[in-house]
């Protein structure tokens, strides 16, 4: 990142990570935690497999289906996370969350949307193309505090 060693205060990425490999994911979560600031945040937002497949309803399948990329059941529902949409990794909140605390952050999960954060709220689109209720099914948003 172009940005000088801890001068940056926020960093948002929403259904990004999950179109690079786990190895530039790792880079590039070292690059945010050189550019932000002690206390800054990087709010990560992306599709969850195991929030999807626990939280699954008729309507996210169904919003899946009318795009195209499945048959309106949960398995090609799930299955649309992972091989759709040129995604090159498969997140869970888990494993996203132990990707960054052993960047060294301080990991919180929150609601799409929802901060503790007043920066932070509200800062979610991609609904726009999904819906609200399905958005709000398959993506998991995690704050990193430097």
């Amino acid at each position: 990142l172009r940005w000088r060693t801890g001068t940056v205060s926020a960093i948002f990425l929403e259904h990004v990570i999950e179109h690079v490999t786990p190895a530039e994911a790792w880079r590039f979560f070292e690059e945010c935690w050189r550019v932000l600031r002690p206390g800054g945040v990087l709010r990560v937002s992306f599709p969850c497999l195991e929030q999807a497949w626990r939280e699954m309803t008729p309507a996210f399948a169904e919003a899946i289906r009318r795009k195209g990329w499945g048959d309106g059941t949960p398995r090609t529902a799930l299955r649309s996370l992972i091989v759709e949409h040129e995604h090159r990794a498969a997140w869970s909140a888990g494993a996203m969350r132990a990707v960054l605390e052993a960047q060294g952050f301080t990991v919180t999960q929150h609601p799409v949307g929802e901060s503790n954060d007043p920066a932070m709220r509200d800062l979610e689109q991609h609904w726009t193309q999904v819906g609200r209720e399905a958005n709000a099914v398959g993506t998991a948003c995690l704050e990193a505090r430097r």
